[in-house]
């Protein structure tokens, strides 16, 4: 994976990508993730992870070709983990 700066990404936000397999994303704050998937086709299985213990927890699909946004817990650290299905 290698440093990727999707847009939408909100400020103070890291994300890295393989682009069109997988993308992390990590939230210090907590809050709303954006991010551009205009560019794929492919359908994404979402998952949050927590940031302490690693264990993820499903968060459904996202299809490609359009901006995807997730919500995590607001004042918490939170990392988002998309894979294609």
């Amino acid at each position: 994976m290698k440093p990727f700066e999707p847009k939408g990404l909100p400020d103070g936000c890291f994300a890295l990508a393989n682009a069109g397999r997988d993308y992390l994303l990590f939230a210090p704050s907590g809050g709303a993730i954006s991010l551009d998937l205009s560019e794929r086709d492919e359908t994404f299985a979402a998952a949050w992870v927590d940031p302490k213990s690693g264990k993820p927890s499903a968060a459904g699909e996202v299809r490609g070709g359009r901006f995807a946004r997730f919500e995590s817990a607001a004042g918490r650290p939170a990392v988002l983990w998309l894979t294609v299905k």
